[in-house]
């Protein structure tokens, strides 16, 4: 009696890892149905043992605290606790299992008993106490509570437990705060169908509009662990896809293949962009339900999986957890697989730790993600959305209106920007994990136990799948570079590609990346405005195209699909063109002028030992003196140009202005009639590039302008 009194005691010893929060990650996330609904020895010791007395349900309860039987445990202490009211081990008891079984109701009358009997004997409760009310919705209360245990409590681990209490304080003030208020246009939806059942759904992920992947228990019903052990019978989760759409589900269809394995728990599933690699984890549990994960990796063969390989950055000794797999991009579009461990290095209990994967597939040494992301709880299930450059994951240790919040911060393994709880309704009082969403980073799905999820005890017991909308109309261009006049527009890696937007005082950098494989690149665009995207590849010469984003947006998500040209350098030939100016002009055309200018910026930025000569010209009108000026002005606005946004040091522009002096072509008819086609050409700027290396074969096209204005 005393050793189970112990142990439920010491369960709350540690400063954040509860066995609540430990019940949570220790499937990766599975929930606290594997602890509770899948232990069905206590519903068969329901029936079994009917008729024992309330003193003997009372001693096997405790004997099924200590071996996971948590809703059978709660039964008999509820049954016991109406007839001993003041059985103060008993109360704590059922508040734990309870806390457990996260049904926060029940927890919070009980803690509430217990306190009012022993407030004292049990410091740590009042902690509990209030976190069940702020589950509950009971914020106020709950802020009381908190600062009752920051004032009162003197045992172990103060500082930590005294850290956590103002934490949550921090989340209540943030709840009745800026997180009360619905982000506009944002709702969360109950997905219907058949993927929801009353035991766990984790792990789901957008595949197009129509097809889901996730994980899933294959009963909807608790089992009997026991019974399975003793007849080797497969209980175990697998990998899952359903077709549908937010109406209705169809049946779950397991993911064929290698990677359901009968002797493991199988989720977490996450596949690569050209969906041919997929990412998972297997479990293992022992009697009481300890789990340790492992990451794998299968590649497809035909319509099923292969054998799955076993990844370097797993802990080989067992002792610790490695688990949800997400994959990302960092700053030179190198690819990057997240995920979660309690390994040493880390800054509380489970963090983010992430590793670059290489062209051939192999990883990096794992780097724990740093205090900007991880907290002193736990950080759980994040998601990249790399069209936004937005990480999304859900911690306890930053300040929540709940337990489990999705937060969200924007950049790359290289930095990252400030942390933010997404608020109502994406978040809600209970736990809210697994925010994925589709390539837009618009919609998608999520896990939680909050209100409205199919729950065979309580409200919050159980985890189902909610649709995410984010809200608001969004524009995106999806696209990829091929070889010009290669039929098959196969998409070329390797190509450095950078996305412009045009203002009235030039162009702003607004995105860029280097494609890999057959993978596209995804940029969001402003409605209605002008953009300009240069791609570059060793090879190639500069592709330049400029993109006019349509106003209207006719979807919630609408994409623009695009394929960029890039034409091969052949014999090592660099064409250059001049530049044409609107007569009595200096300022640079947008559209054609700078088109141009990037041509030979990026072939300078490529050629760091080439430099180049830029002469401006003008036609016969206006004095000899306001000519040469009016073509020093055209030169230099391409030098600026060049020097000022493309970065070209001004050490390799040379700059002249040779006034009408050289005309390429005759101001006026040998009649004495105006020529304007010819002054037209003579109204130009001219690229000469100088080097001592002979590689290229410069080309001068001196084509004249498309107008003659």
């Amino acid at each position: 009696m005393k050793r189970i009194y112990e142990d439920a005691k010491n369960s709350i010893k540690h400063p954040v890892r509860n066995i609540l929060t430990l019940a949570i990650i220790a499937l990766s996330l599975l929930s606290t149905s594997l602890h509770a609904s899948t232990y069905g020895e206590g519903e068969q010791n329901t029936r079994k043992y009917s008729k024992l007395t309330i003193g003997k349900k009372y001693k096997l309860a405790k004997t099924l605290m200590s071996k996971g039987g948590y809703i059978t445990a709660a039964q008999y202490l509820e049954e016991y606790i109406a007839k001993k009211p003041k059985n103060h081990k008993a109360l704590f008891m059922a508040a734990k299992a309870n806390e457990i079984l996260r049904d926060y109701v029940r927890a919070e009358k009980f803690y509430k008993n217990l306190l009012d009997i022993k407030p004292t004997k049990y410091p740590l409760a009042r902690l509990s106490y209030g976190q069940m009310m702020k589950y509950n919705g009971k914020y106020e209360d709950a802020r009381k509570e908190f600062k009752q245990f920051i004032d009162e409590y003197a045992g172990d681990n103060k500082e930590a437990y005294i850290k956590l209490a103002k934490t949550e304080i921090e989340g209540i003030e943030y709840a009745i705060g800026p997180g009360k208020d619905a982000k506009k246009g944002q709702k969360v939806e109950h997905v219907n169908g058949q993927v929801n059942n009353e035991l766990t759904e984790f792990s789901p992920k957008w595949i197009d509009e129509s097809t889901m992947l996730y994980s899933s228990f294959p009963n909807d019903t608790a089992v009997d662990l026991n019974t399975f052990w003793k007849n080797k019978k497969d209980y175990r989760a697998k990998i899952y896809t359903s077709t549908g759409n937010e109406a209705n589900w169809d049946s779950p269809k397991l993911v064929e293949g290698g990677v359901n394995d009968p002797k493991f728990h199988c989720g977490n599933a996450v596949l690569t962009e050209d969906g041919q690699t997929m990412y998972f984890t297997k479990c293992t549990e022992d009697k009481v339900l300890n789990m340790v994960c492992k990451i794998y990796s299968s590649k497809k063969e035909g319509d099923k999986w292969g054998d799955p390989k076993e990844l370097s950055i797993n802990v080989t000794d067992g002792s610790y957890t490695t688990t949800e797999p997400a994959l990302g991009k960092d700053a030179s579009g190198n690819s990057i697989l997240y995920f979660i461990s309690n390994r040493p290095g880390g800054q509380g209990g489970m963090d983010i730790w992430l590793s670059t994967i290489d062209k051939n597939g192999n990883l990096s040494g794992p780097k724990n993600a740093g205090k900007a992301i991880n907290s002193f709880g736990d950080e759980l299930t994040p998601y990249y959305d790399a069209a936004n450059l937005k990480l999304y994951f859900s911690s306890n240790g930053h300040k929540s209106l709940g337990g489990f919040d999705v937060f969200v911060t924007k950049g790359t393994p290289e930095g990252w920007d400030t942390i933010q709880n997404m608020g109502m309704p994406v978040n809600s009082t209970a736990d809210d994990i697994y925010l994925a969403l589709d390539p837009m980073g618009e919609k998608g799905y999520m896990i939680s136990n909050r209100v409205g999820a199919i729950s065979p005890r309580g409200a919050t017991c159980c985890d189902d799948i909610f649709t995410v909308y984010l809200g608001g109309r969004k524009l995106f261009m999806r696209g990829y570079y091929a070889v010009k006049g290669d039929p098959t527009n196969k998409p070329v890696a390797g190509v450095d590609n950078t996305l412009f937007v045009t203002t009235d005082a030039g162009f702003d950098k607004k995105n860029g990346s280097v494609t890999y494989g057959t993978e596209k690149f995804v940029y969001q665009l402003d409605p209605c405005k002008k953009y300009k995207i240069n791609g570059t590849k060793s090879g190639f010469y500069p592709a330049v195209d400029n993109i006019d984003a349509p106003c209207k947006i006719v979807t919630m998500s609408d994409t623009v699909d695009m394929i960029f040209y890039l034409n091969p350098i052949i014999v090592n030939k660099v064409k250059v063109e001049n530049v044409y100016f609107v007569f009595d002009k200096s300022s640079l055309d947008k559209d054609r002028a700078t088109q141009k200018a990037d041509s030979i910026g990026s072939f300078l930025i490529n050629n760091p030992n080439y430099g180049v000569e830029i002469s401006g010209h003008t036609d016969s009108k206006g004095s000899d003196e306001y000519n040469d000026k009016l073509s020093q002005k055209r030169a230099q606005a391409i030098a600026d140009y060049l020097i000022n946004t493309l970065k070209i040091s001004k050490d390799r522009v040379i700059v002249k202005g040779m006034g009408e002096k050289m005309p390429i072509a005759e101001n006026e008819f040998a009649d004495g009639r105006d020529n304007p086609t010819g002054r037209a050409k003579n109204r130009r700027v001219m690229f000469k590039l100088f080097s001592d290396d002979t590689k290229f074969e410069i080309i001068y096209d001196n084509a004249g302008p498309a107008t003659e204005e």
